[in-house]
């Protein structure tokens, strides 16, 4: 099944940002990553995790391997021109820190389960691929967003979409259905 993912295909669900969120490409120039692993080390993480893939440079497309269960030590900071699409894997995100989108553009997540975030003590986090920061204690939110203009008059400047699943699916555009599983 990782085969489909690792496709031109997959990038198109960058078309199908809704609203004023679409022009939204997010990862979709660049290289695949993909997650093969759920443990988490916000100081020093290793290639193959979450964490090491939205803090390097550039545009980046990440899926996921399989299902996994991710429980973030301290927040995750997302770095601009992302996509984490975990369509294909039941990826949940909980009991831990939460995601952070700060001073980031272009920006998709999509079909992941986040829940029982908790607040985490801050500290020495990984927050750019040449870069670590002294980070504060977070709240306990599943996403912070800083310095994000969701907007329509400044959506030329930032993008951001978030999809989840949703318990009662509603019918997808003609457009997109293909792209959902």
């Amino acid at each position: 099944m990782l085969e489909f993912y690792i496709t031109k295909r997959v990038k198109k669900v960058a078309d199908c940002a809704p609203g004023f969120t679409s022009g939204t490409t997010s990862g979709k120039g660049g290289e695949f990553y993909v997650v093969t692993d759920p443990i988490d080390n916000a100081a020093d993480p290793k290639p193959g995790t979450l964490r090491h893939a939205v803090t390097q440079t550039g545009l980046l497309w990440i899926s996921f391997e399989g299902s996994m269960t991710i429980k973030l030590k301290q927040e995750l900071i997302v770095t601009s021109e992302k996509t984490i699409d975990a369509r294909g894997a039941n990826v949940e995100i909980c009991n831990g820190a939460s995601i952070t989108i700060q001073f980031a553009k272009n920006v998709i997540i999509h079909d992941h389960q986040i829940h029982y975030i908790i607040p985490a003590k801050g500290g020495m986090i990984k927050d750019g691929e040449n870069h670590h920061g002294l980070w504060g204690a977070s709240d306990g939110d599943g996403f912070s967003l800083f310095g994000v203009t969701i907007f329509p008059f400044t959506i030329t400047l930032m993008a951001l979409l978030m999809s989840f699943k949703q318990v009662n699916h509603t019918v997808p555009t003609k457009r997109c259905s293909s792209l959902l599983l």
